[in-house]
């Protein structure tokens, strides 16, 4: 019973009924529920003691499994909520969802796209407006949320018809070039990228490169600094594209009112001329 403002204080303190949320998540998520749902995955695929809390493990991922009314327990998301918040972040590509069985029945499958959060997290931390400060990792501790849910960042991609992560992305990219590579281990998505881009630019030959795996992690392929994402180049590219069919779609309208505005000028000298014509004919 809480008879006093001092007993709810004390009360308050020892708490452990909290949800711990990092600013950033909701600013990578840019929505405040979407924030919350991603805060509580990344608590599941987060290792406890060196040793990970999951023990679903399928198409090589490993999943967290749970159905929609689950999350109410545990971070107050109710099921719809929930329907929105992960279409959120499916859409922006921080997580996979699939449905397979589990204990016999078909169940809601969440898996983490850990690179596209790193590298959304990595674009956060560069802003000069990312609030700083630390929150512990575990769901216990305090939930903090910030003035504002706006996304700091553009989004990490569009929508696609496909949900494939980054590092997959980058080896469709490589096997345009190598068939046959597979990605080098141990080496960061920034370098992998940076190479390709090297070659899409024409700056290094595919046939003189004998082995690609040991010329990415060569000392010598250094990225300079900032080096734009390939999803952030893409979003640029996309977004230059965007404006140039809308300066062409403004061309054809404005040579469509031109032809429209001669059309009219042109028909009284037309209907004149058939007058004159047909006048002529009778004499």
């Amino acid at each position: 019973m809480l008879n006093s403002w001092d007993d709810f204080s004390v009360w308050e303190k020892s708490a452990k009924d909290t949800i711990d949320v990092k600013r950033c998540y909701i600013d990578l998520a840019g929505d405040l529920i979407a924030g919350v749902l991603l805060s509580q995955l990344i608590y599941w695929f987060l290792l406890s003691d060196g040793k990970s809390k999951l023990r679903i493990t399928k198409e090589g991922r490993e999943w967290v499994a749970k159905k929609r009314e689950d999350w109410w327990e545990e971070c107050r998301i109710t099921p719809r909520q929930y329907d929105r918040a992960i279409e959120v972040l499916k859409k922006k590509r921080l997580v996979v969802v699939k449905i397979f069985k589990f204990n016999g029945s078909p169940t809601i499958h969440i898996s983490l796209e850990k690179d596209n959060i790193l590298y959304g997290l990595n674009s956060l931390m560069k802003s000069p407006f990312l609030t700083k400060g630390e929150n512990g990792n575990s769901p216990k501790g305090k939930i903090h949320f910030p003035q504002t849910v706006n996304s700091l960042i553009t989004e990490i991609t569009t929508e696609t018809t496909t949900n494939i992560s980054l590092r997959e992305t980058l080896l469709q990219r490589l096997r345009r070039y190598f068939p046959h590579a597979t990605l080098p281990a141990n080496v960061s998505t920034q370098k992998i990228d940076y190479f390709l881009y090297l070659i899409e630019q024409n700056k290094i030959t595919p046939a003189k490169v004998e082995d690609p795996v040991r010329y990415i992690q060569s000392s010598k392929l250094v990225a300079p600094c900032p080096f734009p994402s390939f999803l952030e180049r893409e979003e640029r590219r996309k977004q230059q594209e965007k404006a140039r069919q809308e300066e062409l779609a403004k061309e054809r309208e404005d040579l469509e009112r031109l032809r429209k505005e001669n059309e009219k000028k042109l028909l009284p000298l037309i209907k004149e001329f058939r007058v004159q014509f047909e006048k002529q004919k009778k004499t």
